[in-house]
């Protein structure tokens, strides 16, 4: 491909988008020619000494404009101006379509293709009109959504274990009606990880999986709530709790988070009935907050006074940094009114996003009914099976124990970095679990630092969408876990240069 690229160091333009005018408009001129098919992302950072993220982002955005094809594993190539027509009209058309957070949908039911709003029920009409904040922009795919590296998956492991059960043999001897609660052997290997892991004692019956852990809120809610009810929620929290709640007509209390975690006396304080209490007391998403254990104690206090369920989401708490894992909320209260949850996305995703949860025994009989009528919340037993092998013979932890080593050395040596680097200009919360930490910069405007960071391939991405009061505008979560320890240095340096750049 016959094409020169040089940055404009004075742009506000990010490089990705100065890459993409620059080949769009070399596709316009015929200097690039429609159907010929261009370099991989990695042969084209090379040959301009840029970032290979930078070209796969050049590449979506020229693939969002029409000018390309989809990266393909056959390739990616140039669109005629016919197609690019065809493909900008179908595009526009998508645009058109009215739209939801939660996607976009076609009506035939009239002429004008607008939807009829008498044929929906109310959940329906709620949905279409409410203004949700879950943090499910583009951008939140710079954190990984949460989620490890590829390279820190345990994929090799996970491959020889699928292939050991997908034979005949294994096949013929699995029942043909599937428990709705997650295969028995999965649910008993869960309980036995988390009694190792967590110290929660539980028996296996109580553990209830679902193909996603958005699924178990949605059904908790659904079983433990009525239309009107509230719910305490911290702020700030996890956005996709507060649209599922919004969703079902259950008004959410925000409730300020400190550096012991929720404020009870927040509860305290508020005069009507709280029902339930959705808190991420091991590691608060998304300020890190370890909650303290008198801070637990006084949560398990308020709920048993004022007859409320907790929500006990153990939300990125795997890794631990100086600091053993505190204790669980169940495990210092086990059977009473607390309901954990937890999830496989943040270890295993794309291999398995199963999500599980605890409950008390008086729960399970419902639990069961209402999973029996949701029978699309299964996870595929291929995964259950390949899961269960993983927990049972000990692969999982001894994976986690190796990647704990190498996210300790990226948590250490990139909070060395940004503070060598940028000194004072910089704010670090030295909490102590997960895979991102909190930092807060104030000498420069929230485009400067995302541009910046950006441009430096650094993960980062403003905690505005978190809040439902007022969000602090100078708080960013930067997600080390997906570094490459060598790089980390070079990277920074980049995104000082980068801010500091007029």
């Amino acid at each position: 491909m016959n094409f020169l690229f040089e940055a404009n160091q004075d742009s506000v333009e990010p490089i990705f988008i100065q890459v993409a005018n620059a080949i769009a408009a070399a596709i316009e001129s015929g200097k690039i020619k429609a159907g010929s098919q261009l370099p991989s992302s990695r042969e084209l950072a090379t040959t301009l000494n840029l970032s290979r993220d930078t070209i796969v982002n050049a590449y979506r955005e020229l693939n969002r404009l029409a000018y390309i094809s989809g990266a393909t594993t056959k390739g990616t190539y140039v669109l005629d101006r016919d197609d690019r027509a065809n493909r900008k009209s179908q595009l526009d058309l998508l645009s058109k379509e009215p739209t939801s957070k939660f996607g976009s949908e076609f009506s035939s039911d009239n002429k004008s293709g607008e939807l009829d709003e008498n044929k929906l029920s109310n959940l329906g009409r709620q949905i279409l009109t409410q203004s949700f904040k879950h943090p499910s922009t583009p951008s939140f795919s710079a954190l990984n959504y949460g989620a490890v590296p590829r390279s820190a998956l345990p994929i090799r492991r996970w491959r020889e274990l699928m292939q050991q059960i997908c034979v005949p043999e294994t096949f013929r001897k699995l029942e043909y009606e599937p428990n709705v609660l997650g295969r028995a052997d999965l649910r008993k290997a869960i309980a036995a990880y988390l009694f190792r892991s967590k110290g929660i004692d539980c028996d296996w019956r109580q553990v209830a999986t679902f193909s996603l852990s958005a699924g178990i809120i949605n059904m908790l809610f659904k079983l433990l709530l009525e239309p009107g009810a509230v719910i305490a929620v911290e702020d700030p929290g996890y956005g996709a709790v507060k649209n599922i709640a919004k969703s079902h007509g259950i008004q959410l209390l925000p409730v300020p988070v400190d550096d012991q975690g929720l404020s009870v006396e927040a509860l305290r304080k508020y005069p009507g009935t709280i029902k339930m209490v959705y808190v991420t007391p091991c590691h608060h998403d998304p300020l890190g907050t370890v909650m303290s254990l008198a801070r637990r104690h006084e949560l398990l206090d308020w709920a048993n006074e004022n007859n409320a369920w907790i929500i006990e989401d153990d939300y990125d708490s795997t890794f631990y940094y100086g600091a053993p894992p505190p204790q669980t909320l169940w495990s210092l209260q086990p059977e009473s009114n607390v309901i954990y949850s937890s999830t496989f996305w943040q270890l295993l995703y794309p291999l398995a996003t199963i999500g599980f949860t605890v409950v008390p025994k008086n729960l399970i009989a419902v639990i069961s009914a209402a999973k029996d009528l949701q029978t699309e919340g299964i996870a595929d037993f291929t995964v259950q099976l390949t899961l269960t092998k993983m927990l049972e013979e000990g692969h999982l932890e001894k994976h986690l124990r190796k990647i704990q080593k190498a996210f300790t050395k990226k948590r250490i040596t990139l909070i060395y970095e940004l503070k060598q680097q940028l000194g004072t200009q910089i704010e670090i919360r030295n909490d102590s679990a997960g895979n991102y930490f909190v930092v807060y910069m104030r000498n420069w405007s929230q485009s400067k630092i995302e541009a910046a960071a950006l441009e430096a391939n650094l993960p980062l991405l403003s905690t505005a969408t978190y809040y439902l009061q007022e969000a602090k505008a100078d708080e960013y979560l930067i997600n080390f876990s997906l570094l490459n320890e060598d790089e980390i240095s070079s990277m920074v340096s980049l995104f000082v240069s980068a801010l500091n750049q007029q």
